[in-house]
Order: C-alpha cells, then structure tokens, then sequence
C-alpha cells in the first residue's frame, strides 16, 4: 500500500494560549488540530449520514467512504499528523491576570498559570495511505485554517495560523477589515506584567481587538485614579435590543 506524505508550513498570527507551555517543544498540538480538521473535512464533503437507530439520531459513515476512516466504529479519518516548531517564545500568564488584553481570566481559584506561546516556524507533516483523502487534505487545509484557532480563547482571537506563503482566500461571506494597532499603548500591560520586549505587537493588536470586542458585547468602562469614572459606553447590542429588537437590556 503507497503512503502519501503532505507537508504544510504554518504562518502563526496571534499567540497560542497554552496549558502545556512549561514542557519542552510546547506548540500546535496535534491532538487538537486532527480531531477539528476531520471534522472539517467529513463535513465540506459530506462523508456521514445521519440514520435513525432506537429512535435517537445517530451519524455514520457513508458506504463510499468507509476505507477514509480508521474503523467502522470510529469518526475518525484514517492519517496520522506530527508537528515540529523552531524558536519557540513563551511568557507566563499568572493565574488571576485580567492585564493581558482580550484574555479574560477570571475564572476561579483553581486556575493555573498558562502561557503565551508562538514559533518562528511551524511545519505539520501529514501521512495517510489513501489517496483520494490525501487530495482532499491538501486541498482543504488552507481553508480550514483561515476559519479555526487552537488552544485556550481561541474565540477571541488567540492561536491563529495560516498557510505561509499562500494568499488569504476570498468568499462570498467577507467581513474582513483593517486594524490600526499605532494608537493602542502596549506599555500598559508591558510594565504590569512584565512581558517580553518583543511581545509589543502582539499586546497592540490584542488591545485593539479587545476595545473593539467591548465596543460591541459588554461596553467601555475606563476609570482613573482612586476609581473615578473617565470613559463610559454601552455596547452596540444594547442598542440593538433596544431599537431593533424593542427589548429592555439590564
């Protein structure tokens, strides 16, 4: 049986929020990324069907595909990954720490300290034995990074990659937009933190996202010294509710 061997070199945008970080060669995990991409994968082509058994419904393979996947049993397509990354920065996010913009991390006694981490290469090897699956592979990967981030809130921004070297896709469904992070002071949280020079960036762009996020989902509420209220605003959905929607916010 031929085995195929697909090899795809990762840009990495925006930090990856990891729980592992304090181990040596901590990065995209594959663990994380095979589960979302056969998931992607079984979904843009269609691979299961959903059948009624015991009057609950359940999704199996279909007959045409069942060789793409490890077992009958399983849901899983049948390729294994390995990723490596070179030069891979880390800086520790304490538990408790609000000051990382955009990371929202009060939730409890209980939590440990993650990491911010990023790579300056990352490179994910992919080896199946089917070919018509490798085609797929190879042709939906640059897609389905460009719609999915990995490790923790990645819903906020954290952990996106890209294909290096490959231009960004356009759809029919494009709400892409700049961002100008010159205005946004990444100071702020350098000094409260203590995070590394070259982080500057990133906490520009994330305090960017993160005023935008508020403007948006809970409001702005900056105060200044001994708690006086300097800035206040509610957030666009509340409007929403209220003039589209004739409904009170609390």
């Amino acid at each position: 049986m031929s085995k195929y061997k697909l090899t795809f070199r990762l840009k990495q945008h925006t930090p990856m929020i990891h729980f592992q970080a304090d181990q040596h060669g901590a990065t995209l995990r594959a663990s994380e990324l095979k589960p979302k991409l056969d998931r992607f994968i079984i979904d843009q082509i269609g691979l299961t069907k959903t059948v009624v058994v015991k009057g609950e419904n359940k999704e199996i393979q279909r007959d045409e595909f069942k060789d793409w996947f490890i077992s009958e049993q399983h849901l899983a397509l049948d390729y294994q990954v390995k990723i490596k990354a070179t030069n891979i920065k880390k800086n520790v996010i304490h538990n408790g720490s609000d000051k990382v913009p955009n990371f929202f991390a009060n939730i409890g006694d209980n939590y440990k300290d993650v990491y911010l981490t990023k790579a300056d290469q990352i490179f994910v090897e992919i080896i199946v034995m089917n070919q018509s699956l490798k085609e797929k592979i190879d042709s939906y990967f640059g897609q389905f990074l460009l719609g999915t981030n990995f490790g923790m809130r990645q819903s906020k921004g954290f952990g996106s990659y890209s294909l290096e070297n490959h231009p960004f896709e356009s759809t029919d469904f494009d709400l892409s937009f700049d961002i100008d992070t010159s205005q946004i002071p990444s100071n702020l949280w350098r000094r409260r933190n203590g995070l590394f020079e070259d982080w500057h960036h990133e906490l520009q762009l994330f305090g960017a996202i993160e005023i935008f996020y508020k403007s948006l989902r809970s409001g702005i509420n900056r105060k200044g010294p001994n708690q006086v209220p300097i800035f206040y605003i509610k957030p666009a959905i509340f409007y929403f509710a209220m003039q589209v929607l004739k409904k009170q916010w609390d």
